[in-house]
């Protein structure tokens, strides 16, 4: 083998090493982005299942839904913001879920593996008792959705909605789901406007309710809706039990009564008389007489 020829198979040989470390980087970096985003739970992959949602997932797995009066199910509010990582997570989700220690207040991961819990936050879920009107809500967040990424990329909703433990497509449905925002209201979705999360109807089998799911082309923010300043509620009517709930009922919005006119705080006053043939309609509008002469008909 000529000098040559052994510098050319050097040179290759160095090319390959190159090659296999820099696939080596790459694999790396990728399974370092991939834990990132493990710790906040999306809908790409399967949650890990906690006793809760091993139950409601059996449940539905047997078709087994409790329609009659004394059932009793769950809605909870599903709530995430990209960029800031702020969320709360599907109640089905080990550790992150109903057994999580600040399950009712929100949390962030944002610089951190560990959940965060923001202190301050308050989550009210609804415990469903037959038909009727429920809702979810937050509050509290006093602006820490955004805040703290101002100065990165504008945080926007990765997923907001409501999880349940009701299994999906056996006899209970939503309708007339409302948003608000910081106490305004956003929109309703009706009807086949209203989108079921379709990983979660795969498994574990539950009804998920979305108004935004960024991961799903399905279920973008078509509402427009922007992260809040405090608070978030989320109000649905829920139908198919063979009872109806007397407390779940939606409170109707207020009405303004129409202003009534009094002629006497007018200060005016109208008298008719018959003179001659003639009708003499008298005006008194503020201490001044006006008269007015008709003929008779």
């Amino acid at each position: 083998m000529t000098d040559k020829a052994g510098k050319g198979n050097r040179k290759e040989e160095d090319m390959r090493k190159q090659i296999r470390k820099a696939a080596a980087i790459v694999a790396a970096g990728m399974l370092s982005l991939t834990m990132a985003a493990g710790v906040m739970p999306n809908t790409v992959s399967a949650a890990e299942l906690n006793d809760a949602g091993k139950k409601a997932k059996k449940a539905a797995a047997d078709g087994i839904v409790n329609l009659d009066e004394g059932s009793e199910y769950h809605a909870y509010l599903l709530f995430q913001a990209r960029e800031s990582w702020v969320g709360r997570a599907r109640f089905f989700e080990k550790n992150q879920g109903v057994d999580y220690e600040h399950w009712d207040e929100l949390w962030t991961t944002l610089n951190s593996e560990d959940l965060i819990p923001f202190d301050g936050t308050k989550v009210e879920d609804a415990t469903i008792k037959g038909n009727g009107h429920y809702t979810v809500k937050v509050t509290g967040i006093d602006g820490r959705a955004t805040a703290e990424v101002a100065a990165q990329d504008p945080a926007e909703y990765g997923i907001l909605g409501f999880t349940t433990d009701i299994p999906y497509d056996k006899g209970i449905t939503i309708d007339n789901v409302k948003v608000k925002i910081d106490g305004m209201d956003k929109g309703t979705r009706k009807g086949d406007e209203i989108y079921y999360d379709k990983d979660d109807i795969k498994d574990p089998g539950l009804i998920t309710v979305e108004l935004v799911n960024s991961w799903h082309d399905e279920c973008q923010n078509k509402m427009g809706l922007l992260l809040p300043r405090d608070s978030v509620e989320i109000s649905f009517d829920v139908s198919g039990f063979n009872y109806d709930n007397p407390d779940a009922v939606e409170t109707p919005a207020p009405t303004k009564a129409a202003k009534k006119t009094d002629s006497k705080k007018a200060g005016s006053t109208n008298y008719a008389a018959v003179v001659g043939g003639v009708v003499v309609v008298i005006i008194v509008i503020a201490g001044v007489v006006i008269a007015v002469k008709k003929k008779k008909k």
